[in-house]
């Protein structure tokens, strides 16, 4: 899995059904168009997944509490931008953005989430 610099996020539909098929709940782009709402925030995600079955809450989370997040997970960049946190591999972070994955440490995965509100779905 090849470092690619600045990872670019996911739209917030794209992220929903990708999450969901990682959870065994898919959904497609089309059905999720029509049953969502066009402003998708953190909260309204949240309630998307829990409309589909899956436990889910918008929360702020540090880099020193990514380790107790349920994976996958949805992160929302400082730039608004969606991504999944898939998994840990030693000291770096498998994060799923729109180039596809990327290995993250701490301090490269802080710099892209900033202070904005991160969701959990799990």
């Amino acid at each position: 899995m090849p470092d690619q610099g600045v990872p670019q996020g996911l739209p917030p539909l794209e992220a929903l059904a990708r999450i969901l098929a990682l959870r065994d709940r898919r959904a497609s782009l089309q059905e999720l168009r029509e049953t969502c709402p066009e402003d998708l925030g953190p909260g309204t995600l949240a309630q998307a997944l829990e409309i589909r079955g899956l436990a889910a809450r918008a929360v702020k989370a540090g880099p020193e509490d990514l380790v107790h997040l349920g994976l996958p997970t949805l992160l929302q960049s400082r730039d608004g931008d969606w991504f999944i946190l898939r998994s840990r591999e030693k000291a770096r972070w498998v994060l799923e953005g729109g180039e596809g994955l990327s290995l993250l440490d701490t301090v490269e995965l802080s710099g892209l989430l900033g202070d904005t509100d991160r969701k959990s779905a799990g």
